[in-house]
């Protein structure tokens, strides 16, 4: 068999690889490192309408505003149309579902959930009408507020 690139020698092919991994797992870091965090733990086995929230993290910026037990039932931004939320959100293993159209409708899901989270701002609809405002924060953040 003939090599691919037969003018690099292993021991250089090995080192671009071994760049171009190192440069894929910065670049994973900065992207999780950039992404909204609300430090709410969502409860799993809700089943009801909404989402309900079973924890608030320590320097959340839904400290306050949000309580263990609340139902989220929307989310709203006022660039974005009112986002809906159902148990479907926070499903862990969408290939569990039984049709391509339930699939879809999860991938839809969180494409809208993730447009509301990304804002700047956005408001939070609880099963009870009451509505909080938050503001998200990224993980950057989060690490200049640890002791």
């Amino acid at each position: 068999m003939k090599p691919r690139f037969p003018y690099l020698a292993p021991v250089t092919t090995i080192t671009l690889a071994a760049f171009v991994a190192a440069a894929l797992a910065v670049l994973s870091a900065l992207l999780a490192m950039n992404s909204p965090w609300l430090g709410i733990e969502l409860d799993r086995d809700y089943c009801g309408e909404g989402i309900r929230i079973q924890a608030i993290k320590d320097y959340s910026p839904a400290s306050g505003k949000l309580h263990a037990g609340d139902i989220i039932i929307s989310l709203s931004t006022p660039a974005h149309a009112r986002v809906e939320l159902s148990a479907l959100a926070i499903m862990e293993e969408p290939d569990q579902l039984a049709s391509y159209a339930a699939y879809n409708a999860f991938f839809a899901l969180q494409q809208a959930i993730w447009e509301a989270i990304s804002a700047p701002s956005f408001t939070a609809i609880l099963s009870d009408q009451h509505s909080v405002n938050i503001i998200p924060a990224n993980a950057s953040w989060i690490a200049h507020c640890r002791i």
